[in-house]
This record gives C-alpha cells, sequence and structure tokens, in this order.
C-alpha cells in the first residue's frame, strides 16, 4: 500500500480471487494493478482481457525442489545441473510466447489423461 491507499495487489499464486473481488467491486480492469507469481492459463486470459499487468512462469515451490534433489545428488556425485526455472515478471507482449508453451504443456497432459 501507499499511504492509506492500496497501490496494488500481488498473489503467491492463483490470481483469479483477486480479480474476482475487484469486479464484485465494480472496478475496471486496469483500474488497480494485479499479478501474480504463476501464469497458468486462466491467468494468461486475465493479463489479455486487462485485469492483471503481469505473472511469472517460475514456481519457486519447484525451484527449491530442483536445488534440494541437485544438492541429494551431489553427495552421490553426480554433478550439479544448471537449472533455469524462470525469468522475469511477464507482461502483456510476452503472451503469445507464454501461450504456445503452455499448449504444448496441456496438449501432454491431455495425452497422458490428466486434465480436469
Amino acid at each position: 500500500s501507499k499511504g492509506d491507499t492500496l497501490a496494488g495487489l500481488i498473489t503467491g499464486g492463483n490470481v483469479v480471487p483477486l480479480v474476482r473481488a475487484m469486479q464484485e467491486r465494480d472496478m475496471e480492469p486496469g483500474q488497480m494493478a494485479a499479478g501474480s507469481v504463476d501464469m497458468p492459463p486462466s491467468h494468461q486470459q486475465l493479463l489479455e482481457q486487462g485485469w492483471i499487468q503481469w505473472g511469472t512462469d517460475q514456481q519457486q515451490y519447484l525451484m527449491g525442489l530442483f536445488s534440494g534433489a541437485a544438492a541429494f545428488g551431489v553427495f552421490d556425485g553426480y554433478p550439479y545441473p544448471s537449472i533455469t526455472t524462470g525469468e522475469a515478471p511477464l507482461l502483456l507482449e510476452d503472451l503469445p510466447r507464454i501461450q504456445a508453451q503452455t499448449a504444448i504443456w496441456l496438449a501432454k497432459a491431455e495425452a497422458y489423461g490428466d486434465t480436469q
């Protein structure tokens, strides 16, 4: 917040409840800055609609998992891998690239029957 005024909203995951709260208060897309440390299809759609302004394609929980698993591997003599888990905040102009990656992963999930 900025003084007594809320300047923006951010979550550690699902941003949909923030957008619903803004909609329930009759706010317009872009009226309040909002974003999340995730970028699943639902967040991509909200970015296109202007409800959120950023997201990331990294999973902070997985970053810890990769680090822990790699550390255990080193104990057994395996080299420590170089793992890229994401990048800086993603903006509207990044969306086509992220949507292309999402389509690949969704197709794989559907092929394995791992979708809802």
